[in-house]
């Protein structure tokens, strides 16, 4: 399983954020991920949001939508 997209939505700095992972030319996301930058940029409040829905994650397809006017996490996963 790797992380094919990740969209963060109305949290802290990430107002309308979406980071796609998939590789225009094989069309799959990459083996590995590297996020670089400077102090402040949000790099782990990233990981730490991904690590949170995969703790939280409960296998049913049917998740409940988010509340109007709350954060929003979304982690795409491809085989």
């Amino acid at each position: 399983m790797k992380i094919s997209k990740i969209i963060i939505k109305g949290f802290q700095k990430f107002n309308n954020f979406q980071l796609d992972l998939v590789n225009p030319k094989t069309g799959k996301p990459p083996d590995k991920i590297c996020f670089i930058g400077t102090n402040g940029t949000g790099k782990t409040t990233i990981l730490d949001k991904i690590v949170n829905l995969l703790n939280n994650f409960d296998g049913h397809k049917n998740q409940p939508q988010p509340l109007k006017n709350m954060p929003f996490f979304a982690v795409k996963f491809s085989a």
